[in-house]
């Protein structure tokens, strides 16, 4: 199997057989290779006792190699992606507990991040999560989060109030709609993912690791998404400004390119924006127009 893998891994370096392999060897890869080797499975108590057996897989790291140059193939890439069972809860499982060991800078670790960061690439856009959303209630729940007041000028200069629901939200009260762990798909966009990916920015010195950590919230803030409010409220709560502005010094111009833009998305919550003024934050010389971080197109071909 894990010849298998590196050979496929190998083949998805072609962009002509990428959805081929996403058709054909998906789910094989996800169910024989990335669940259990991940050590993450349906039943939480079984986690522990597998850990130490994580990062000795090498058909694990060959796995996700393949599936992170797939995960770059477009939307349809993606969406099958993000619908694969098990594959999400894995890769992030896989990320929780490399944290505080030294496997954080570890090939695999970098495969998951980054197939994370692409798979977080226009969520609102292109899962029916966000495109339930209606423009007024987003505009709302925005004003909110931002510190306006509950009332805004209407059309002809009439004060119109705002709906008073449940999606609405102060930005500072625990976040709504958040009763239920996240499981699957949800787990992309949930703001507990913010965590994981500071713990990264923060622990790990991999630069192909910072650049998808910071990408996968430079994804996540951008746009006015409800999902998209609550990452942004998460990184501040979590005190991850400091860590994203302090990234803005490392000698690695990708890495400090996804920072920035990062920064720039988090800078649409009024609170975060005041909050990285008074960083005091350098002046990085880079052009960063993307609102959306591009998928990771990089080729890694296994040597």
């Amino acid at each position: 199997m894990t010849l298998y893998a590196g050979v496929l891994w190998n083949l998805s370096s072609c962009d002509a057989l990428k959805m081929p392999i996403i058709q054909d060897a998906l789910a094989v890869l996800t169910n024989s290779v990335i669940i259990p080797h991940s050590s993450w499975d349906s039943s939480p108590g079984h986690h522990d006792d597998r850990k130490l057996h994580l990062h000795t897989s090498q058909v694990l790291r060959n796995a996700t190699g393949c599936l992170r140059n797939v995960s770059s193939a477009g939307e349809e890439a993606r969406r099958r992606m993000r619908e694969c069972d098990g594959l999400t809860d894995a890769l992030l499982y896989v990320i929780q507990i490399s944290l505080g060991s030294s496997e954080i800078d570890s090939k695999t670790v970098e495969n998951c991040v980054c197939i994370l960061r692409n798979l977080s690439y226009r969520l609102a856009a292109e899962t029916s999560h966000g495109q339930q959303g209606g423009l007024e209630e987003l505009d709302g729940l925005l004003c909110d989060a931002n510190g306006c007041e509950g009332e805004s000028s209407g059309c002809w200069g009439k004060k119109k109030k705002k709906k008073k629901g449940v999606d609405q939200w102060d930005g500072v009260s625990p976040f709504p709609d958040t009763a239920e762990p996240p499981k699957g798909v949800q787990m992309l966009w949930h703001p507990t993912i913010v965590k994981p990916y500071l713990t990264l920015l923060s622990e790990c010195s991999n630069p192909d690791t910072l650049e998808g950590a910071a990408g996968a919230l430079q994804n996540l803030a951008a746009g006015s998404w409800k999902w998209s409010v609550y990452i942004r409220a998460a990184v501040r709560k979590e005190k991850g400004l400091p860590i994203l502005v302090e990234l803005l010094r490392i000698d690695n111009d990708k890495v400090v390119c996804a920072v920035a833009t990062a920064l720039r998305n988090m800078a649409l919550d009024i609170r975060n924006k005041e909050l990285i003024e008074q960083q005091g934050i350098p002046s990085p010389k880079l052009n960063t127009p993307s609102y959306y971080g591009l998928a990771d197109t990089q080729q890694q071909i296994k040597g």
